[in-house]
């Protein structure tokens, strides 16, 4: 007869630590990345919560998308363990009793309904999904409530538009006849490559349009099966930067020339560095914010903690991951856009002297 293991909670692994935290002899960072291997657990019922512990979910994205990294880095920087050594001087950078699990997923359309169908308490998104009209955002959803809400705007998410480094497409208006990959759910869906493509006179019928995961599709334009491919992600992306050390690439311009900003609200003209991808210079592109966004029904002082921490000035490993622009600048631009926040995050913005 076959044995089996007995089931464990996610509370015995949490457990054992925390209770390593306590006794020194295990680091802050150790313990948040022991959290971290919990990311692969399913989405779904809430496993059982010890006594003063908290679980927190982010939904991030792929595994090597930069959307998992930076959930991963979200997770790190607001969870607080009980017997974690604290992070600053005189008090815990994160929540008290919280730990937090970054969540794989196929990308921001998952995320959307996920967050909307209130089975995953927050997570990543390009602020274009929020933005959307109620018309626009019918198939991310799966059900009518989707009232979904900023806790925090982090950074902005940049238009890439990859070819071979020999390629003869110079310009946007060169991919017509040519087979383009418009991306696919991991990066927000083909909708803004065909406003790209749209805004240089050309539609998906002007090109022999695909979808395909972002690897895939780094993939297919090496072995030469497609001619461009369109990635939306915050720089650098962690699958062009590992593209880019093995092949030769370029980025196609697309400058303010284009009307993009001008024609889409929530789109501002960015630059992407000319240090984000070996042998590719400066490329001027269109960027859009990219936000922590959660369900309206979250806890008022929970989100309140939540932002808090994300800005604590002791906080240095998510500033770094995103390399972000100030919050201050960050919130500013979320306001004028009139994003929806959620109401614990004003709150903390007021505190702070920030706009709101």
């Amino acid at each position: 007869m076959r044995r089996t293991a007995p089931k464990r909670s996610m509370s015995e692994p949490v457990s054992k630590l925390a209770n390593a935290a306590a006794s020194g002899s295990i680091s802050r960072r150790g313990v948040l990345r022991g959290l971290a291997g919990l990311a692969a657990a399913p989405i779904g019922i809430a496993h059982a919560q010890p006594a003063g512990m908290q679980y927190f979910r982010i939904a991030a994205g792929p595994v090597q998308s930069r959307y998992f990294q930076l959930g991963t880095a979200l997770a790190e920087t607001i969870s607080a363990p009980a017997g974690l050594r604290t992070c600053g001087r005189d008090r815990v950078c994160g929540v008290p009793g919280l730990i937090a699990i970054a969540t794989t997923t196929n990308g921001p359309g998952d995320n959307f309904r996920l967050i909307a169908g209130r089975q995953i308490e927050a997570g990543l998104l390009p602020s274009r999904l929020i933005a959307a009209p109620q018309a626009a955002r019918t198939a991310a959803q799966t059900n009518g409530n989707d009232a979904l809400c900023i806790l925090a705007p982090l950074y902005y998410e940049l238009v890439h538009l990859v070819v071979m480094a020999d390629s003869p497409v110079l310009r946007i208006a060169d991919l017509r006849g040519r087979r383009v990959c418009l991306g696919d759910d991991s990066s927000g869906g083909p909708h803004l490559p065909q406003q790209v493509l749209a805004a240089a006179g050309l539609q998906s019928r002007h090109v022999k349009a695909s979808q395909r995961p972002l690897a895939e599709a780094a993939e297919s334009l090496v072995d030469g099966e497609i001619d461009a491919f369109f990635c939306v992600e915050g720089q650098p992306s962690p699958t062009i930067r590992e593209l880019s050390s093995r092949a030769d690439i370029r980025l196609v311009p697309i400058g303010p020339e284009y009307g993009l900003s001008a024609n889409l609200p929530i789109a501002t003209d960015a630059m992407i560095s000319g240090d984000a991808y070996r042998g590719v210079g400066r490329t001027p592109t269109v960027g859009f914010l990219a936000v922590w966004a959660g369900h309206v029904s979250l806890d008022t002082a929970l989100v309140y903690a939540l932002t808090r921490a994300v800005w604590h000035s002791d906080n240095r490993l998510l500033r770094e991951t995103i390399a972000a622009a100030s919050a201050s600048a960050l919130v500013q631009k979320a306001t004028s856009l009139e994003l929806p926040f959620h109401p614990g995050s004003p709150r903390f913005y007021r505190d702070f002297g920030m706009p709101s």
